[in-house]
């Protein structure tokens, strides 16, 4: 029997963590299961996770130790998914008003490459009115870090391999090969307008405004309800409108009966 051909095929390797403090792991989260039990420390997330985690939907049963059974397959127990889900909310719902933020100047020119950057508080901020950023998504700017589909926050080239020899001094020597250039991940720069996560320009309809429970007008109003003594007041007046009712009934039939 011919032996079996070998096998070609090479995994990927795992993309890496971001260091604690930048990216995705820029934070440090703990739950608690119960109010009045001890706080547990998440631990930080992996790009591997992220993307798993944005394929499959479960329910949070509590346990963080319990498995996540799904597929595609989740590399991780349920502290894990719950994780990679905060930084998934994290990364899409922190916004600020436009121009609370302005971009850092003050970059290295490395870091002036990268898509994402950074910002700090604009000293000259005014401020917007009150009712323009309660009808206008343009009015607020995301202020976080985007995650690109790597599942980092900056991207990193895994096609550049790393290979270490011996040169003819018995010296490690690495180099680095680089099969194809691949195209550079980009997400939206910092500070970009809420408008344009779903096309740009867009901003969705209002809700209609609150409608009264009862319309006010001549047969159904609302009042104020009455007090004890207007009560007693009320009902006295009414006794009194139907005594007189009854008089001018009896002296109508008395003039009846006379006329007779």
């Amino acid at each position: 029997m011919a032996p079996l051909p070998p096998v070609a095929y090479n995994p990927q390797p795992a993309v890496p963590k971001e260091d604690i403090g930048t990216g995705a792991n820029k934070f440090v989260y703990y739950v608690c299961i119960e109010p009045g039990l001890p706080w547990k420390k998440l631990p930080t997330v992996s790009p591997a996770q992220i993307n798993a985690a944005r394929q499959i939907c479960k329910y949070f049963t509590g346990r963080l130790e319990s498995p996540i059974i799904s597929y595609p397959p989740f590399p991780g127990n349920e502290a894990n998914y719950l994780r990679a889900q905060i930084a998934r909310i994290s990364a899409g719902t922190h916004v600020s008003p436009k121009g609370f933020y302005q971009s850092n100047e003050e970059e290295d020119e490395e870091e002036a490459d990268l898509p994402q950057g950074s910002n700090e508080v604009n000293p000259d901020f005014e401020g917007i009115p009150v009712s323009e950023m309660a009808t206008s998504l343009s009015s607020w700017v995301h202020h976080a870090q985007h995650i690109l589909p790597q599942g980092r926050c900056t991207w990193l080239n895994m096609d550049v391999k790393q290979s270490a020899h011996l040169d003819e001094e018995g010296e490690n020597e690495e180099l680095e090969e680089e099969s194809e250039e691949l195209e550079r991940e980009l997400g939206p720069p910092l500070l970009t307008p809420v408008s344009q996560d779903a096309g740009e320009g867009y901003s969705p309809p209002l809700p209609l405004p609150p409608q009264d429970e009862y319309p006010s007008g001549l047969d159904i109003t609302e009042a104020v309800d009455p007090t004890v003594e207007e009560e007693v007041e009320y009902r006295a007046a009414l006794e009194e409108q139907e005594d007189s009712l009854e008089d001018i009934e009896n002296s109508d039939e008395e003039e009846d009966e006379n006329d007779d």
